[in-house]
């Protein structure tokens, strides 16, 4: 990625865009990685990924357009995070573990967005409306929408979300190859079908 960004610090973070993550970052003050802030709309080519082998926090003070898909993943550590402003776009969005995303704005998907293995809690907040193929909450992965979701939405997190199917409907809307066992996702698959452009819903 390009250097357009500035390195700022968790009180910088609270004093300008009052973030309200249910995750305790303030506790974690200076300790936690990085913390990059773009200026303005950012677009990024290909998919972008915050991970193991790319650990840092982002705040995108605009609009973020991501060429392909979003993936971010956290197992260890203290969490990441990404603050967007603005509006989201990507072709998915993939969550695991427990990373912190919140948009302001607006999302747009072309296909799904996906939040899983969230028993450390990871979180999905959106503010305005979300625009996707399907939405997938699983494993104790936290969702928010404060506005329309315009989506089909499948919850097997045992959260609190409401929902278009739950377990016991997986069959009903699910290729079969993608359930595991009786009212439980094959993630894993799921997400190869993601990355590869297959379609995951019957037809």
């Amino acid at each position: 990625m390009e250097k357009n960004y500035e390195i700022i610090l968790w009180k910088d973070v609270e004093e300008r865009f009052s973030p309200s993550f249910e995750m305790p970052f303030e506790s974690f003050g200076d300790n936690l990685d990085e913390i990059r802030l773009f200026q303005g709309d950012v677009l990024l080519k290909g998919d972008f990924s915050i991970d193991y082998d790319n650990q840092y926090n982002m705040v995108v003070d605009g609009n973020l357009e991501i060429e392909r898909d979003l993936y971010m993943s956290c197992f260890e550590g203290m969490g990441n995070f990404i603050l967007v402003t603005g509006n989201l776009k990507a072709r998915n969005i993939i969550l695991g573990g427990f990373p912190s995303l919140t948009v302001k704005g607006e999302i747009q998907v072309e296909n799904e967005i996906l939040g899983r293995q969230g028993e450390d809690g990871g979180f999905l907040v959106v503010n305005g409306e979300v625009s996707a193929k399907v939405v997938i909450a699983d494993t104790y992965f936290n969702m928010e929408f404060n506005s329309a979701v315009n989506a089909v939405i499948i919850n097997t997190s045992y959260r609190d979300l409401e929902a278009d199917y739950y377990g016991e409907d997986l069959e009903k809307i699910l290729l079969l190859e993608l359930i595991e066992d009786e009212e439980c996702i094959d993630t894993d698959k799921v997400v190869e079908y993601l990355l590869s452009g297959k379609n995951i819903l019957k037809k």
